[in-house]
C-alpha cells in the first residue's frame, strides 16, 4: 500500500490511463466527487475499504504492475540533452490538474503541459512558481451575472508536500534581509520537480502573509511583490541546493527580476563587469512571450519598482536611474517593463505561434536599434498539447492504431461516449439537459472582449432560426471567466445568458459556470464543433482548439494563432470574411455572416446528412492536429532552437 501512496503523490497518476482506472476503481463516486484527487481519495475511504484493498490479491498485483511501470518511467533520461544539466523554468501559474487550483487559464495550462511533456521526454527541467492560498476565483452565475468567490486551499489533501531542511523542519528562506519569509513546497510532475513559494506564515507581517494569496491580484504593489518573490525565491532556493542552472527559461515578464539576482552574483561573486555579466546572462536565458498586445505585458510604475528594488540594484554598482533604461520601452519613460527587461537580457526569444512571432517582432522592434522588423530576433515556436492529459483514451487508441483505419462506427462510438460524459456532467453540475443527438457547438475560454464571445449574437433572428431548425437542430455550450476587474468582459458574458433567458433557450443555448480544467477537458472532448472568434491577430496561440481537434472536434475558427498553421478545407472551417476590414463594426458583421453561412449551408447539413464525410473530417482533424501540435513536437523545437544552443554557449 506504500507503493499506492507513492503513485498517488505524483501528478503522473492523473494522466496515466491505468493509474486513473486503478484509483477510480477504489470508489468511483468518491473519486469523481473529490475532483479525481488520488491523495484525498486514499485519505477519505473508510478503514474497512482500506483493509479490503490490503487483502485484495488482484488489486495488489495491479498496483505492483503500475508501480513497476511508474518507477521505470521516472528513471527515463533524455537522449537530446545531457541529463546532468539543469533547465530552470519559471511561470506565474501551472495548470496540472483540477485538484491543484494554482492556475487561471492559457499560460498555466501551457506551463503544466510543458512540465508533463518534459517529464515524458526525461528532460532535466526544474520548475518554480507560487503556491496560492486562494488561487484564482470560483465563478457563480446569479441572474445571468458573474459573481466571484474564493475558497481557501487545503494543501494537506493535495499532491503537494512541504520541503524539509536537514533537521526535518519546514524549509524556510528569507528575502529582503528577513523581511519576507517564504515556505517551500514541492509538486512532483512525473520526474520534474515543481517548487512553489508560500508567504502565508505566522512569522510574516499581516501584509507580507497575503503576498501569495491570489493569482493575478489586481493590486499593483501586491503583484510586484509576487513577482519579486518568484524571482528572488528561485535564486535563493538554488543557492541552498548548491545548484547553478545551465538554462533559465522565463515565461512572460513575471519572473524577470531574477536577472537582478543573477547580476548581483556574477558581479560580486564571480567578479565580472556589468557588461560581462549581461553577456553571460544573455547566453543562457530564454524568454517566451505569450501575449500579442502591449497591455498584456507586465509593467509597473517606476516609483513602485524603485521603492522595493533600488537597494538591490545598488548591489550591482548602479543606481536605479542608471539601471532603469534596460526596462524602458521607447516613448514610455514612466513604466518599468518586465518584458523589455527580459528581452534585453535574453539571447533566445520566441512567440507561441508563427503569426504571434510576426506580431511580436513588430511590437518589440523598438528595443533593437538599427534592426528591421523582419530581422528582429524573435522566432515562432508554436505551442503544443500534452495528449495524454487532454485526449480521451478511446481516441488515443484509434490514433495509435492508425486513425485512417478506424471504422465509422469506431470513431462515432468514441466521440459519442465523450459527448455522453460531458452531457451527464452538465446535467449534474448545472442542471441543463442537452440532447445527445443534436449538433453541439462549444465556446470555452477567458471572457476578454477581443475574444468576441457574443459575435454569434450579431443577428439574433438568424441565430434563433438556426437554433430552432426543424431538420438540423443545433445547441450551444459556453463557458469561461471574465477577470474580476474586467467589467466589459462580464457584460459580454451577461449578453449570452440574457439571450438564452429572453428566448427560453435554457436547454439549447447554455452557459456553464466555473470553467476549470475538469469541465474544459470534457468540453474539448465532447462537443462536435469548437468555435473560436478572436480579433485577428490578438490570439497568440489558442491551445483549446488544438485539444478539441485532437479529439475529433472540428474547429470553426478565425484564422489566428495556431489555426493559421493547421486549417485546411478537410479538417475544419476558417472564418476569414472580416479580416481585411479596419472598421470594427463591418469586420464583426462580416465574420458573423460567414459563421451563420457556414453553419446553415455546410456544417449543419453535413452533420445530419453526410456522416461519412463528417467522420472523414474528424479523422483528418485528429491526424493533422495530433501529429503537428503535440507537446513533444514543441519541446523538440525548444531543444533544437534554444536549449542545445544555450548549453553550447
Amino acid at each position: 500500500m506504500e507503493k499506492l501512496f507513492e503513485i498517488a503523490g505524483n501528478v503522473w497518476a492523473t494522466w496515466d490511463t491505468e493509474a486513473i482506472k486503478l484509483f477510480r476503481g477504489i470508489d468511483e463516486k468518491l473519486f469523481d466527487k473529490l475532483n479525481c484527487n488520488p491523495i484525498q481519495l486514499l485519505e477519505e475511504i473508510s478503514d474497512e475499504k482500506f483493509a479490503d484493498l490490503e487483502n485484495n490479491e488482484q488489486f495488489l498485483k495491479k498496483t505492483e504492475r503500475i508501480y513497476d511501470r511508474f518507477i521505470a518511467y521516472l528513471e527515463k533520461k533524455s537522449t537530446e540533452i545531457d541529463p546532468q544539466k539543469i533547465i530552470a523554468y519559471l511561470s506565474m501559474e501551472y495548470g496540472l490538474h483540477e485538484s491543484l487550483p494554482i492556475y487561471s487559464g492559457g499560460l498555466g495550462i501551457l506551463s503544466g503541459d510543458h512540465l508533463k511533456a518534459s517529464s515524458d521526454a526525461g528532460l532535466p527541467l526544474v520548475a518554480f512558481g507560487l503556491l496560492y492560498r486562494f488561487g484564482y476565483f470560483r465563478q457563480k452565475i446569479e441572474n445571468g451575472e458573474q459573481k466571484e468567490y474564493f475558497v481557501e486551499n487545503d494543501w494537506e489533501t493535495k499532491m503537494v508536500f512541504p520541503l524539509e531542511d536537514e533537521n526535518g523542519d519546514d524549509l524556510i528562506i528569507s528575502l529582503f534581509n528577513g523581511k519576507i519569509k517564504v515556505k517551500i513546497w514541492q509538486i512532483d510532475v512525473g520526474n520534474v520537480p515543481l517548487y512553489l513559494f508560500d508567504t502565508n506564515l505566522p512569522e510574516n507581517s499581516e501584509k507580507t502573509k497575503t503576498i501569495t494569496d491570489y493569482l493575478y491580484v489586481s493590486n499593483r504593489e501586491m503583484r510586484l511583490l509576487q513577482e519579486i518573490v518568484i524571482a528572488f525565491g528561485t535564486f535563493e532556493l538554488m543557492k541552498i541546493f548548491n545548484v547553478k542552472p545551465d538554462i533559465y527559461h522565463l515565461n512572460e515578464g513575471h519572473s524577470a527580476f531574477i536577472i537582478i539576482r543573477r547580476l548581483q552574483h556574477l558581479i560580486n561573486d564571480e567578479k565580472m563587469s556589468f557588461e560581462q555579466a549581461m553577456q553571460k546572462i544573455r547566453k543562457n536565458t530564454i524568454f517566451t512571450t505569450h501575449t500579442p498586445v502591449p497591455a498584456g505585458n507586465e509593467s509597473f510604475q517606476m516609483e513602485l519598482v524603485e521603492q522595493y528594488l533600488a537597494d538591490e540594484i545598488k548591489k550591482i554598482g548602479m543606481n536605479f536611474n542608471e539601471f532603469k533604461k534596460y526596462a524602458i520601452v521607447p516613448n514610455d519613460e514612466n513604466n518599468f517593463s518586465l518584458g523589455a527587461l527580459a528581452i534585453r537580457f535574453s539571447k533566445y526569444i520566441n512567440g507561441v505561434s508563427q503569426l504571434h512571432a510576426k506580431v511580436s517582432r513588430k511590437m518589440w522592434n523598438p528595443l533593437f536599434q538599427n534592426t528591421s522588423i523582419e530581422k528582429t530576433p524573435i522566432i515562432g515556436i508554436t505551442n503544443g498539447v500534452h495528449t495524454k492529459t487532454w485526449v480521451t483514451p478511446q481516441i488515443q487508441k484509434l490514433y495509435q492504431n492508425n486513425i485512417f483505419k478506424s471504422s465509422d462506427k469506431e470513431i462515432e462510438n468514441a466521440h459519442q461516449s465523450a459527448k455522453k460524459k460531458l452531457f451527464n456532467f452538465i446535467q449534474q453540475n448545472d442542471n441543463f439537459t442537452l440532447n445527445e443527438n443534436f449538433l453541439t457547438i462549444g465556446f470555452a475560454r477567458r471572457f476578454a472582449t477581443y475574444k468576441r464571445a457574443n459575435l454569434i449574437l450579431s443577428d439574433e433572428q438568424l441565430l434563433l432560426k438556426l437554433l430552432n431548425h426543424k431538420k438540423y437542430p443545433v445547441q450551444f455550450v459556453f463557458a469561461g471567466k471574465a477577470h474580476p476587474a474586467d467589467e466589459n468582459g462580464k457584460k459580454l458574458l451577461k449578453t449570452l445568458t440574457d439571450f438564452s433567458k429572453k428566448h427560453n433557450l435554457e436547454n439549447r443555448f447554455i452557459f456553464l459556470e466555473n470553467y476549470d480544467m475538469s469541465s474544459g477537458k470534457l468540453l474539448v472532448q465532447g462537443v462536435d464543433v469548437w468555435l473560436n472568434t478572436p480579433i485577428k491577430p490578438k490570439e497568440a496561440s489558442g491551445t483549446s482548439g488544438m485539444k478539441a481537434g485532437m479529439n475529433g472536434v472540428l474547429n470553426l475558427s478565425i484564422l489566428d494563432g495556431w489555426w493559421a498553421e493547421c486549417s485546411k478545407a478537410t479538417n475544419g472551417w476558417a472564418i476569414t470574411a472580416g479580416e481585411n476590414f479596419e472598421n470594427a463594426e463591418i469586420r464583426d458583421q462580416k465574420d458573423a455572416e460567414q459563421i451563420y453561412h457556414l453553419l446553415e449551408n455546410q456544417i449543419m447539413p453535413m452533420y445530419y446528412e453526410n456522416r461519412k464525410k463528417w467522420n472523414k473530417m474528424m479523422r483528418n482533424s485528429i491526424q493533422d492536429v495530433t501529429q503537428n501540435f503535440n507537446m513533444q513536437r514543441m519541446l523538440s523545437k525548444y531543444t533544437e532552437k534554444f536549449y542545445r544552443n544555450c548549453l553550447e554557449n
